[in-house]
């Protein structure tokens, strides 16, 4: 049957990308499944990579998310790896912000030791914060953790929708900024809502 997707590795510049994408194009029509069907997911991992991020995450419209890898990252520049990761920061924040920048989910770095879910929990709370989507994993216990950590809490999702309520009040009243429970609402806060119950959506939490 048609495969829902591709993760492409190693990927140092967009032309990698649109090498893959136009094969899938021809195996669609070949096969008779519908245009851009097949999604693709480039691994972000080398010094060259993240320079190039801006064009790799525009290479095509296949590409659903851009992944962040660190351990081919960190080897490629030499970089000793350690349980922080702030020596791949820079890195990680450019290819999350690249992919927030052109419209696409970003999934945060491996983690490697199976024996430290604390960790493991840690590192999926750090990444949430840069803003990843989700993060890989490796065994099916690292799953639930994840699941549970890039999935908003229900009391992230009430206040995402007492925000949308309101902002959606206030429009109809011709009113632009305004406050809810002491804090200002503008258009930065109204668009984080929107993410909250948009990927709340996504795991099924809400309706919609």
């Amino acid at each position: 049957g048609r495969p829902d997707g591709y993760v492409i590795p190693k990927v140092d510049f967009d032309e990698q990308v649109q090498a893959v994408a136009e094969y899938l194009t021809l195996e669609e029509h070949r096969r008779g499944w519908k245009n851009g069907s097949i999604r693709l997911f480039p691994i972000v991992e080398s010094a060259l990579g993240v320079m190039n991020v801006r064009e790799i995450a525009l290479a095509d419209t296949r590409i659903d998310a851009l992944l962040f890898g660190a351990e081919d990252l960190a080897g490629d520049m030499g970089a000793t790896r350690t349980a922080a990761s702030w020596e791949v920061f820079y890195a990680r924040s450019a290819v999350v912000t690249a992919a927030k920048a052109y419209g696409v989910q970003a999934i945060d770095q491996v983690f490697f030791d199976l024996d430290d879910l604390s960790g493991f929990e840690d590192e999926c709370r750090f990444g949430r914060q840069l803003g990843y989507d989700g993060k890989m994993v490796i065994h099916p216990r690292q799953v639930a953790p994840a699941q549970r950590i890039f999935a908003p809490s229900a009391d992230e999702i009430k206040q995402a929708q007492r925000i949308l309520a309101a902002y959606a009040e206030q429009q109809a009243a011709g009113v632009g900024a305004f406050a809810l429970d002491g804090r200002m609402v503008d258009m930065p806060v109204v668009r984080a809502a929107e993410n909250v119950v948009a990927r709340a959506k996504a795991a099924g939490l809400v309706n919609g």
